[in-house]
């Protein structure tokens, strides 16, 4: 991974509520009204912070017809993680 792309995570995790949106997905995928409905935030905002964490790659989006949920990347989070695991050895 690229250090320009561990940046731009880093950007997208500098915002408390999608930082609540990623511990709400890792308990369960998620409607956009589940994360709507539990974290008390208004559609455009839900809106902007799930785009941005899609756009690093933090969570996916899957289709079930018309409905769509999210769920954390777990791969992309691994490889974060041993980028970090890295760094300390």
């Amino acid at each position: 991974m690229k250090e320009k792309d561990i940046v731009k995570i880093f950007k997208a995790l500098s915002d408390n509520n999608r930082i609540k949106i990623l511990y709400l997905l890792k308990e369960q995928k998620s409607t956009f009204g589940d994360i709507e409905n539990n974290l008390e935030l208004r559609q455009p905002t839900i809106s902007h912070h799930i785009k941005t964490l899609r756009e690093v790659g933090l969570i996916v989006e899957e289709k079930q017809g018309r409905n769509k949920s999210y769920l954390i990347n777990k791969s992309q989070v691994k490889i974060i993680y041993d980028y970090f695991n890295n760094l300390v050895k």
